[in-house]
């Protein structure tokens, strides 16, 4: 290979990272900017109103992971691996996953600021909610809700861990 060739190469490479680097730090947005969601998990009894509007979507299955899109956000897109990777990590543990769109389901926009977004419930429990990771781009395939998953299972579980404090790669949900 030539001198010119290998410029043109390196040249072309710092292109490319700086435009995934443009598009990610375009993208490193609030999960929570209007403080919607940290108003509604103020009350005491959130979690158990989220799992009872839950309830016609997990049945009479104790254990779950549910994702929250909206289908135009290329957030989600990105997060995909991420959201296969929570997936594989459920599966272990027996537990089947399921998506809910905000544009479908509407009754979740105001509980749900911004996407993507999980939510882990174990023994009808609430155990996780808030984004997958934070970060420039989330390309991050690891935040809080792995560590959840990892220790799930586990009988003593005190308090849900529900993050609304978070900057990354999000698309906002218009609340209702």
């Amino acid at each position: 290979m030539n001198v010119k060739s290998l410029l043109i190469i390196t040249l072309w490479a710092v292109v490319i990272v700086f435009g995934v680097l443009q598009i990610g730090s375009s993208r490193l947005i609030p999960f929570d900017p209007d403080l919607r969601f940290s108003q509604e998990i103020s009350d005491l009894d959130f979690d158990l109103a989220f799992v009872g509007k839950l309830a016609p979507f997990i049945g009479r299955e104790k254990a779950h992971i549910i994702h929250f899109e909206q289908g135009d956000c290329m957030c989600e897109w990105i997060a995909k691996s991420h959201k296969n990777k929570i997936d594989a990590l459920g599966k272990m543990q027996a537990m089947p996953s399921i998506t809910i769109d905000l544009n479908v389901h509407t009754q979740f926009k105001d509980m749900i600021p911004a996407t993507p977004a999980v939510a882990v419930i174990f023994n009808g429990q609430l155990r996780y909610l808030g984004p997958y990771s934070a970060g420039l781009g989330c390309l991050n395939n690891k935040g809080p809700v792995n560590d959840v998953l990892a220790y799930t299972n586990r009988s003593v579980f005190a308090n849900p861990i529900i993050v609304s404090d978070s900057e990354g790669c999000y698309c906002h949900s218009q609340p209702n």
